[in-house]
C-alpha cells in the first residue's frame, strides 16, 4: 500500500540522488541491485531520464554512459526483464503499470555496455513485445532510443539477421493489420526509425519480395495521406536496405501514388520534395510554381504553420546539398514567413 504514496516515491527519488551523487567522482554511474529496482519501479521513465543526465557535466566523455555489473545485468535481462514483458503482453491493454517498469528496464540497458549475446537477447524480447503486445507510441520510442544509444555510446556490431528479423516482424504485424492505432501511428510516423538506419549501417539486406508484395497490396488500399506517410516512414527506409527487385517495386508504387489528391497541400508538397531528396524525381517548373503559389498566399495574412520548418528544412538541403538554386526565393519567402511569426504576437496557428 504504501508504495502507492508520492511520499514514498519522493524518498527513493533522493535515495537514488544521494547514490548518484556518492559517485560524483567517477567515470560512470553504476547502480547496485536495490536501485536498480527503484529506479524501474518509482520513478516515470521522464524523471529517470532526467536523473542520469543531472549526473554528467554537459561536454563529458562519459555523458549517457551506465554501468551495471555483469551478475545485474545478467539479473536484468534474463529475470527482470522477461517477467516484465510477460506481464506488459498479458495485460492487454496499453498504459498498464508495466509500461512504465518496460519503459525504464530498455532505457537503462541502452546505456550500458552490452556483449553481443545480451544485445540479441533484448532483440528477440523486441520482437516479441512488437509482435504480440498492444503497444503504446512510447514503447516504440524507448525502441527507437535504445538502438540510438547503443550505437552513439559504444556502436556495436548488432547481428543483421537480428534486425532484419525485427523489421520483417513490423512489416508482417503491418500487412495481416495485427496492430492497434499506437502501433499504426508508430509504424507510418516514423517512431522506430533507428532500426531501419542500423540495419542499413550494418549492411543488412531485406530479400522476401512476397512479404513486401504484400506490404505495398496493403498501402495501397489507406486513404492517400496515409499512403505518403508510411511511404516516407516506411517504404523509404525499406528501400535503402532492399535487393534491386524490391527497390523497383517500392519506387514504382511510390512513383504512382498520386499525392496531389491529398487533402492537405502542405502534405503534397512534403512528400514531392522528399523524392527530389531521395533522387526518385527532379525538380521541374511545376512543383517550384506550386510551392511559390502556396507561400504566395501567406505573404499578407495572419497565420502560421509549423510545418513550414520542415519545407524550409527540405529546400534548405536540397539548396546546399544538391544545388538547386532555383529554389532560393522560396527559400527567402519561407524565412520571411517565419521571422514574422516570431516576432508577432498575434498570428494564430494553422
Amino acid at each position: 500500500m504504501i508504495e502507492n504514496y508520492n511520499e514514498f516515491r519522493t524518498i527513493n527519488k533522493y535515495f537514488l540522488r544521494i547514490s548518484i551523487i556518492r559517485q560524483v567522482q567517477q567515470k560512470n554511474v553504476e547502480f547496485n541491485k536495490t536501485e536498480l529496482f527503484s529506479a524501474i519501479k518509482y520513478l516515470t521513465n521522464k524523471e529517470l531520464k532526467q536523473l542520469l543526465l543531472d549526473f554528467y557535466g554537459y561536454d563529458s566523455d562519459s555523458k549517457g554512459k551506465f554501468k551495471i555489473s555483469d551478475s545485474n545485468k545478467e539479473w536484468l535481462i534474463s529475470k527482470v526483464l522477461i517477467n516484465v514483458v510477460d506481464n506488459y503482453i498479458k495485460s492487454k491493454r496499453a498504459f498498464n503499470k508495466f509500461e512504465q517498469y518496460l519503459e525504464n528496464i530498455i532505457l537503462l540497458l541502452s546505456l550500458t555496455n552490452l556483449v553481443d549475446e545480451e544485445i540479441n537477447n533484448i532483440l528477440d524480447v523486441f520482437k516479441k513485445i512488437i509482435n504480440k503486445a498492444s503497444n503504446t507510441i512510447g514503447i516504440y520510442q524507448s525502441i527507437n532510443l535504445f538502438l540510438s544509444n547503443q550505437y552513439n555510446l559504444y556502436k556495436p556490431k548488432i547481428n543483421e539477421k537480428k534486425l532484419l528479423n525485427l523489421i520483417t516482424t513490423v512489416i508482417t504485424k503491418f500487412v495481416y493489420r495485427q496492430y492497434g492505432g499506437y502501433d499504426f501511428h508508430a509504424i507510418t510516423r516514423g517512431e522506430i526509425s533507428n532500426l531501419y538506419g542500423y540495419a542499413k549501417i550494418r549492411n543488412a539486406i531485406l530479400k522476401d519480395e512476397q512479404l513486401i508484395d504484400k506490404l505495398i497490396s496493403e498501402c495501397k488500399e489507406l486513404p492517400i495521406e496515409e499512403q505518403l506517410n508510411i511511404s516516407q516512414s516506411l517504404l523509404l527506409n525499406i528501400y535503402d536496405i532492399s535487393t534491386e527487385p524490391i527497390k523497383n517495386k517500392l519506387k514504382n508504387y511510390i512513383l504512382n501514388i498520386k499525392s496531389n489528391k491529398t487533402k492537405e497541400k502542405h502534405d503534397y508538397l512534403i512528400f514531392e520534395l522528399t523524392l527530389i531528396i531521395r533522387d526518385f524525381k527532379q525538380l521541374d517548373d511545376k512543383i517550384i510554381k506550386e510551392l511559390s503559389e502556396y507561400f504566395e498566399q501567406f505573404k499578407d495574412s495572419r497565420t502560421f504553420s509549423f510545418i513550414w520548418y520542415t519545407l524550409d528544412s527540405q529546400i534548405d538541403y536540397l539548396i546546399k546539398e544538391k544545388k538547386l538554386i532555383k529554389l532560393e526565393p522560396i527559400s527567402k519567402a519561407i524565412k520571411t514567413l517565419i521571422e514574422n511569426y516570431k516576432n508577432s504576437e498575434r498570428l494564430s496557428i494553422i
